[in-house]
C-alpha cells in the first residue's frame, strides 16, 4: 500500500502492512479497514476498540531520524507482553489483540542489498544500528535477551563490567574518613589552637625529597614483618616493591629490644635470620625513604599494621604518615563488613594464587598486594567486590516471567542455556532447518508461549567462511534463498500454514557483513469464530551497518581484533607493537609471571624494562594508539573467559607457553608448574574459542626444540609414512608430544621499528644461565671480555630467526588464515647455526670493534647431542611473503655495539650455567644470584 511504501528516512509515519496466509502465495491482500468515527478516549491502561470483528493491532512507526537501536526493539516487546515504558519509536493500537511476539535473529542479512522477496514477506523495514561494525551474532542476541540493571533512584547508576576508560590508579586511595576508620596514622591539629597541624610522637610526615636525592617512586608495595619484644611488637623485615614488581627493598633489622617471641608461623622470621644483622629501624626507614614521596601510591594489605610498624621514637628522615594509601583490604571489600579478607583468600580468589602456605613471606605478601591493585586498575572499580543479586545483567525472559508470560527458546543448548535461565522452555535446535521447523510449530501453538525466540545462524556462518576462502559469490544467492525459505516458515507457522520442509544445509557468500535481521510477528486474539483467517502482523528490523572502526594508521589490520596471550614477553611485546602500530586492534593478557621469575631467581634483563602498564601508556603517547591491557592468568578460565568475550578476538596470538628449558630442569616444582601452566592454559584457551567464538583464528607458538634432533629432514608440520606397504600422511613426530600452528627458533635480536620509538618501549635482552640464549650470552661475553662458553662439542645446531621476522612471520599468519578446520604449521626460522657458528659469527664480529674474543669448551650441563644432523625445512612463510633478515646483516655487530654501551649493567654471575640437567635443584651459582646485590 502507498502507506507501507514510504521509506523510514522520509521522516514520515508509516504503517506496517497487515500478513494473512497469503505468505503462501505470491499475491499479497491487505484487508482495508472502514473508515469509523473516531472512537471515544479509552480508559487508562486499556487498549482500544478490541471487540469488533474489524479489530487489529495495528503498529505505527516512528523512527524520524535516528536509527533504532537494539534496546529499543527490547523496549517494544516489553512494552507489549510486560506493561513496561512505551517506546517512542513505535506505537502499537490495540496491543491487547498481541497475546504474542516471535523475536527471530536471522543473521547475515544485507541492509543495502536486502532479497527482493524480504521486503514483501517481512513488511515495512527499520534501521536498527548495531553497536558496531564488528558485532558478532552473540553479541546481537546478549543486548537483546539481557536486561541492564536499573540503578536505585538515588545517585548516579553503578558501573557494569569494565568501563570504556578506566579512572587513574590514585583514585583508588583511601580518602581521610576511610584512614581514620582503620587506625591508619595520620596528623592532627597541634594543642594551642592556631589550626597547626602536627604528627603523632614517633612519626613523620611525607615531605618532598631533598634537592639532588633520585626521583620517587610512583608506586611502591610495602610488607613489614615483626616480632615480639619486651617492648611490644616490632619491625624485624621491611619489603618494598616497585610498580613493576621489581624487588626496591629487602632488610632484616634487628630489634632495640630483647625478643619475647619471633612468632615465626607468621612472620617467616627466625633467630638464626637475625644472627649479626646490625640494621636497626631508622637505617631501613632512611632507606624507605628514598623511595616514598608525597604522590608516591603506597600498595599494601591492612597497611595500618605496616605504618605502625615503622614507628620510632626518633624519626630519622622518614615519612610514615602517607595521605596516598591503596590498601588492597578495602580494595576488594569483605561481604560482611566490617571484616577483612585475608590477603592469602584474596590471592586464592582473585590470583588463583595459594601463598602463606608454611608462613610469610613479605615479599610474596608485597607481590600479592601489588598484583591484586593492578588487577583492580584493569578491571574496574566493580571489579572483585562482593556479588550482589544486581551483579550481572537480568534475562528478558526472567522479567516476562515476573509478568506473569511464558517464553520458549529454539536455539542451540549452550544460547538455551545463557538466556533461558529457569524462566522458559527450551528447544535444542542443532541447525537453521531443525530450527526452522521447530518455530513453526512452536509458533503454530493456540495461546502460548507468549515470546517465541530463535536464531538463524547459517548464512552468517557460510559468509564468515566464504570471506575466509575467498572463494566468490556464485553460489550465495541459494544460501540466500535457504534463508528466505526459512524465514517464510516461522512466518507460516504463525498463521498456522504448514509448508514443505525447507532445504537444509547453507552454502557460501562472498562477504560477512555485521548485520541481523528480526522478525516480529503477533497474531490476533479471540478472532478465528468471527474471522475465517487468523490476523498476523508482522514488524521487521534490518540493521544498518554500523560506521566502521576508524583507521588508526596507515597499515593493513583495517581494526582486526587480536588478542596476544603472554604479550608482556620478549615475543608478546614486539608483536604487540608491531600489530597495533599497523592497524590492528590488540589486547594484551599476560599474568606477568615472567617478571616473578626473575625475582625467584635473582635474574635480570640487560635492558631496564618499565612495567607493562608504563609501557602500554608510552605507546598510547608515542602512538597515538591504544592497547587493551588484561592482567591476569590463562589457566583462571573464569578470569579469560570474560576477558575473551569482552574483547572477542577475530585471532588469538598464543605465546604464553613457557619454554620448558633450563626453567623446568630445576627441579620438580618448577616442572610440575610448567606442564601446569603449559597444558591447562592452553586447553582454556581452546574451550574459550569453542564456546564463545569458533571463528577466532588460533595462531600458536611452539619452539623448533620439541622436534628434537632427529637424523632425517624436519618437514613443516606433516610427514608422509610408509609402513608394511601403506603410505598415509601424519603430523611429523615431536619430542614433547605436542603439536603447534607455529614453531619458532632461537629468536634473536633487541630492535624493531616500535620498540626503538621510545627508551620505555625497550625489549628484554636475556642473557642469564636460565632464560638467556646461547647467542645473548657470547655477545655478552664479549662485550665484557669473558670468555665465549660453549657447551660441550658446541655442534649443537638450531634455527635461528631475527625478532623483526617473527613480528611479520605471525602478521602473515593473521593475515591469510587457514581454512576452517584446517591445521597449518610453519617452521619459523631463516637459518640454521650451530653454536660454533655462532661463536665464530661473534669473534668476527668483535674483532671489528677492536675486542679480543676468546672460545672456551665447558661440559655440557644440558642433556643433548652435541653433534647430529639438523636439515629442518622452511618454505611456507617465504611463500607467503616474508623476506627474512640475516644474522650476518650487521645485526650482531649492532647488538654487539649496544651491549658494550651498557656493560655496566652486566653481572657476571648470571653469565654462567645455573642449572645442571643431570641434578635436581638449582646450581650454585643460581643460588648465589639471588642473593647478589644488583
Amino acid at each position: 500500500t502507498p502507506e507501507c511504501a514510504l521509506p523510514w528516512s522520509s521522516g514520515k509515519r508509516c504503517r506496517a502492512p497487515y500478513f494473512y496466509e497469503e505468505l503462501l502465495d505470491d499475491s499479497l491482500e491487505v484487508e482495508q479497514p472502514e473508515p469509523a468515527r473516531k472512537p471515544k478516549k479509552a480508559k487508562k491502561g486499556r487498549a482500544n476498540d478490541t471487540g469488533g470483528p474489524a479489530s487489529l493491532a495495528r503498529v505505527e512507526l516512528r523512527p524520524e531520524h535516528s536509527p533504532v537501536t537494539l534496546e529499543d526493539i527490547q523496549r517494544l516487546i516489553l512494552w507489549i507482553l510486560a506493561e513496561e515504558t512505551k517506546p517512542r519509536w513505535c506505537s502499537v493500537e490495540n496491543k491487547a489483540l498481541v497475546p504474542r511476539v516471535v523475536l527471530l535473529l536471522a543473521h547475515g542479512l544485507d541492509a543495502e542489498a536486502p532479497p527482493p522477496a524480504l521486503g514483501t514477506l517481512l513488511g515495512t523495514p527499520v534501521q536498527v544500528r548495531a553497536r558496531s561494525g564488528v558485532l558478532e551474532p552473540g553479541q546481537s542476541a546478549h543486548s537483546l535477551l539481557t536486561l541492564a540493571r536499573r540503578a536505585p533512584r538515588e545517585g548516579p547508576p553503578p558501573l557494569r563490567g569494565r568501563p570504556p576508560t578506566l579512572p587513574a590508579p590514585a583514585s583508588y586511595a583511601l580518602t581521610l574518613e576511610q584512614m581514620e576508620e582503620n587506625g591508619y596514622p595520620l596528623p592532627r591539629l597541634a594543642e594551642g589552637g592556631g589550626g597547626a597541624m602536627t604528627v603523632p610522637a614517633g612519626y613523620l610526615a611525607t615531605c618532598a625529597p631533598e634537592a639532588g636525592a633520585a626521583p620517587p617512586r610512583e608506586l611502591v608495595a610495602l610488607d613489614c614483618e615483626m616480632c615480639l619484644t619486651a617492648e611490644g611488637l616490632e619491625l624485624t623485615r621491611v619489603v618494598a616493591l616497585g610498580s613493576g614488581g621489581e624487588l626496591l627493598l629487602d632488610r632484616l633489622v634487628a630489634p632495640r629490644n630483647p625478643v619475647l617471641d619471633h612468632v615465626t608461623r607468621f612472620s617467616g622470621i627466625t633467630p638464626a635470620m637475625l644472627e649479626g644483622v646490625t640494621t636497626r629501624l631508622e637505617d631501613a626507614r632512611a632507606e624507605l625513604a628514598r623511595l616514598l614521596g608525597p604522590d608516591t601510591l603506597l600498595v599494601a594489605h591492612s597497611g595500618e599494621n605496616d605504618l605502625h610498624a615503622l614507628k620510632a621514637s626518633c624519626f630519622g628522615g622518614v615519612q610514615m604518615v602517607h595521605a596516598r594509601v591503596i590498601d588492597t583490604a578495602l580494595l576488594y571489600p569483605h561481604p560482611r563488613p566490617p571484616a577483612k579478607s585475608a590477603l592469602r583468600v584474596l590471592a586464592s580468589r582473585f590470583l588463583k594464587r595459594t601463598i602463606q602456605k608454611d608462613c610469610h613471606d613479605p615479599v610474596e605478601d608485597a607481590r600479592a598486594a601489588l598484583d591484586l591493585a593492578l588487577l583492580k586498575f584493569s578491571r574496574g572499580p566493580d571489579f572483585g567486590l562482593p556479588a550482589s543479586p544486581d551483579a550481572r545483567r537480568a534475562r528478558l525472559a526472567d522479567a516476562l516471567h515476573a509478568a506473569g508470560r511464558t517464553c520458549t527458546f529454539v536455539d542451540v543448548g549452550a544460547s538455551l542455556r545463557q538466556f533461558m535461565g529457569a524462566a522458559g522452555a527450551g528447544v535444542d535446535a542443532s541447525d537453521d532447518g531443525e530450527a526452522a521447523r521447530r518455530l513453526a510449530r512452536e509458533a503454530g501453538k493456540p495461546g502460548v508461549p507468549h515470546f517465541l525466540f530463535g536464531q538463524l545462524r547459517g548464512l552468517h556462518a557460510s559468509q564468515v567462511a566464504a570471506a575466509r576462502r575467498a572463494a566468490g559469490d556464485a553460489r550465495g544467492g541459494d544460501c540466500a534463498r535457504a534463508l528466505r525459505l526459512r524465514l517464510r516458515r516461522v512466518g507460516e507457522g504463525c498463521v498456522g500454514g504448514a509448508p514443505e520442509a525447507a532445504a537444509d544445509g547453507l552454502r557460501s557468500l562472498q562477504s560477512a557483513k555485521a548485520t541481523f535481521g528480526c522478525l516480529v510477528a503477533q497474531r490476533g486474539s479471540g478472532l478465528r469464530a468471527a474471522a475465517p483467517r487468523a490476523r498476523c502482523l508482522h514488524i521487521s528490523a534490518i540493521a544498518a551497518e554500523a560506521p566502521p572502526p576508524s583507521k588508526v594508521h596507515e597499515g593493513n589490520g583495517a581494526g582486526t581484533r587480536v588478542m596476544i596471550i603472554g604479550g608482556d614477553g620478549y615475543c608478546g611485546w614486539a608483536t604487540a607493537l608491531h600489530l597495533s602500530a599497523r592497524g590492528y586492534s590488540v589486547c594484551i593478557v599476560d599474568n606477568l609471571v615472567r617478571r616473578t621469575y626473575d625475582l625467584q631467581l635473582g635474574l635480570d634483563t640487560l635492558t631496564p624494562i618499565a612495567s607493562i602498564h608504563d609501557r602500554v601508556r608510552k605507546w598510547a603517547e608515542v602512538s597515538g594508539k591504544h592497547i587493551d591491557l588484561q592482567v591476569g592468568d590463562l589457566c583462571d578460565f573464569e578470569f579469560f573467559s570474560e576477558t575473551f568475550k569482552s574483547f572477542n578476538p577475530e585471532a588469538v596470538v598464543h605465546f604464553g607457553e613457557q619454554r620448558s628449558a633450563p626453567y623446568s630442569m630445576i627441579d620438580r616444582q618448577h616442572a610440575v608448574y610448567t606442564q601446569h601452566n603449559n597444558v591447562i592454559g592452553t586447553i582454556n584457551l581452546m574451550y574459550a574459542i569453542k564456546e564463545f567464538n569458533p571463528d577466532c583464528h588460533l595462531v600458536k607458538l611452539g619452539t623448533m626444540g620439541e622436534y628434537g634432533t632427529p637424523n632425517i629432514d624436519i618437514e613443516e608440520g606433516f610427514l608422509t609414512v610408509t609402513h608394511n606397504g601403506r603410505t598415509d600422511t601424519l603430523p611429523y613426530p615431536k619430542q614433547g608430544g605436542s603439536f603447534y600452528h607455529l614453531s619458532k627458533g632461537v629468536v634473536y635480536g633487541l630492535r624493531t621499528e616500535e620498540t626503538t620509538a621510545d627508551p620505555a618501549l625497550i625489549n628484554r635482552y636475556d642473557y642469564d644461565g636460565i632464560f638467556g640464549t646461547a647467542l645473548n650470552r657470547f655477545v655478552v661475553q664479549a662485550a665484557v671480555g669473558h670468555p665465549l662458553t660453549v657447551y660441550g662439542k658446541g655442534g649443537q645446531t638450531r634455527g635461528y630467526l631475527d625478532i623483526r621476522d617473527t613480528v611479520r612471520c605471525v602478521q602473515i599468519a593473521i593475515d591469510k588464515p587457514a581454512a576452517r578446520g584446517e591445521m597449518r604449521v610453519f617452521n619459523q626460522f631463516t637459518e640454521q647455526f650451530s653454536v660454533n657458528d655462532l661463536a665464530r659469527i661473534v669473534g668476527q664480529e668483535g674483532k671489528k670493534l677492536g675486542i679480543d674474543v676468546e672460545v672456551k669448551n665447558i661440559p655440557n650441563p644440558r642433556v643433548e647431542a652435541e653433534e647430529h644432523y639438523y636439515n629442518a625445512k622452511c618454505t611456507k612463510l617465504r611463500d607467503l611473503g616474508l623476506e627474512p633478515h640475516l644474522l650476518s646483516d650487521n645485526l650482531i655487530d649492532s647488538l654487539l655495539s649496544f651491549v658494550v654501551e651498557n656493560k655496566d649493567r652486566v653481572r657476571m654471575e648470571l653469565i654462567k650455567p645455573a642449572v645442571d640437567w643431570r641434578k635436581s635443584g638449582v646450581s650454585d651459582a643460581t643460588n648465589r644470584a639471588a642473593v647478589a646485590p644488583k
